[in-house]
């Protein structure tokens, strides 16, 4: 009698098989109205079955109600006794909201785990992390990717926030202050999987929907801005000549009509228009939802359905995208050393020998500005040079300078000796790298026995709401 909810004429189908059971139980329902309720309801299923592509457009209730008219006559009319297509409408819309995150959150998990796989193949090799566009300091692989797995792991709790919120019934409220029929709305909400009524039938029905519709369109804002600071990311990897980020599917790059050099991540330049897509239909349920009175249908549309199946487009095809990328550790290495990104380390070291805190970032930033003007790495400015310069930064004091012995901090030039010997909780170094990664991966699979949980539950009362609706028409038939 049921076929996946996928569709709008499958969620009413539902909310009617629930109320017929619902009103029967109550004893709402006449004798001509049981009769007719369950061959009425299977025909309509039938129907359905026969002609998919047809009925999967229909979603008003009133032309799902003319194919139960066929075979019920009028008694059928009964079942929308307590209820209209106020609290249909926004039943039907939680239904498809609740599976929408369902699928977002899985998707989600998708990515982190494309992010593991990559990270495991390099996870502490060196690579330059930047601020303002120009490099900051050396971070490691696993250190830079499990950032973003933990963007999408707060995206994926607050996404569960959201299910529980909408996985509450408005089915029974009516218009919006219920009916004089005993309609059991909890009774209801069980049969269709939901963790409960709304508590009040007046926000249930007018209030909750633009709420919710808001909330879910700030959690698509909120991925789409999480990812496009990877996908920057990733496009400016092709600024250099030497990438250490590289597609290794041809289908991901393309070339030019008259380049024959040019290597254009296309695959990039994809996912940013599938994200633009996404904020411009958040923006819209929005406005749908502003300075309007309660009651209008403004905001009872599917935007943030779409909104979510955008969402969960775009997870997948970053996934499928992060999959198709290899790390050249040489390649970040080398990019390292060429810009000392690793000179906060060494003042650091320097602090560490009894230099001031403001005095032994002077001293670094001299080293790098002689450094540089000579074209070679901060490793090899000898004792001398270095002695010279540091004195000069400390405005002559040649004894603290000589309490600093050049070769007893020149290992702070190097990048790999900087990160693993990075200190506190959440940084690039091995032993932390490793625990991240370990809670990442169990976070994931905690998430995705979530989705599976929920979508059992879901299952389970479909199958309690045909049998329901079955063992009455059967005892009725005795």
């Amino acid at each position: 009698m049921l076929q996946p909810a996928t569709d709008d004429f499958q969620r009413v189908h539902r909310l009617n098989l629930a109320a017929a059971v619902a009103l029967w139980q109550s004893g709402e329902l006449s004798d001509n109205a049981r009769a007719v309720a369950y061959p009425a309801l299977s025909a309509v299923a039938r129907c359905y079955s026969d002609d998919p592509a047809r009925w999967s457009q229909v979603s008003d209730y009133l032309e799902i109600e003319k194919l139960m008219l066929e075979v019920g006559g009028w008694p059928i009319t009964e079942l929308h006794s307590g209820r209209s297509r106020q609290d249909i409408v926004a039943s039907v819309l939680r239904m498809a909201w609740r599976t929408s995150v369902l699928d977002a959150v899985a998707a989600a998990g998708e990515v982190r785990r494309a992010l593991f796989d990559l990270a495991a193949s390099h996870p502490h090799a060196v690579l330059p992390a930047y601020t303002w566009g120009v490099q900051a300091q050396p971070t490691t692989l696993g250190h830079y990717l499990l950032g973003f797995s933990q963007s999408l792991a707060r995206w994926q709790q607050r996404l569960i926030q959201t299910y529980e919120r909408i996985n509450q019934s408005p089915l029974g409220s009516c218009v919006l202050g219920n009916s004089l029929f005993s309609l059991d709305r909890n009774l209801l909400a069980s049969l269709l999987g939901f963790s409960g009524p709304v508590l009040n039938s007046f926000d249930a029905v007018q209030l909750a929907t633009v709420d919710l519709s808001a909330e879910i369109a700030g959690h698509v804002n909120t991925v789409a801005s999480s990812m496009s600071l990877l996908y920057a990311d990733l496009t400016a990897q092709y600024h250099h000549a030497e990438p250490w980020l590289v597609f290794i599917d041809a289908d991901n790059v393309g070339g030019s009509s008259a380049m024959p050099q040019k290597r254009n991540p296309m695959v990039l330049s994809a996912l940013r228009r599938q994200q633009n897509r996404m904020v411009g239909c958040a923006m819209t349920i929005l406005l749908n939802g502003h300075n309007v009175p309660s009651g209008m249908n403004d905001c009872k549309y599917h935007e943030p359905t779409e909104a979510m199946h955008l969402a969960t487009s775009l997870m997948r095809a970053t996934a499928a995208m992060v999959r198709a990328i290899r790390f050249v550790p040489a390649a970040a290495k080398e990019e390292l050393e060429r810009d000392y990104a690793n000179a906060t380390d060494l003042a650091h070291v320097l602090q560490t020998k009894g230099i001031p805190f403001r005095l032994a970032h002077a001293c670094v930033a001299a080293l790098v500005g002689f450094a540089r003007g000579k074209g070679i790495p901060l490793g090899e400015v000898n004792d001398a040079q270095a002695h010279r310069i540091l004195a000069e930064t400390l405005g002559g004091d040649h004894a603290l300078a000589s309490s600093v012995r050049w070769g007893d901090v020149r290992q702070a030039a190097d990048a790999d000796w900087v990160v693993q010997n990075r200190k506190g909780l959440g940084g690039p170094q091995r032993p932390s790298v490793e625990a991240m990664l370990r809670h990442d991966v169990q976070d994931v699979e905690d998430m995705n026995h979530w989705v599976a949980d929920r979508t059992t539950r879901l299952a389970a009362a479909d199958e309690e709401l045909c049998a329901s609706l079955l063992q009455l028409h059967k005892e009725h038939s005795v």
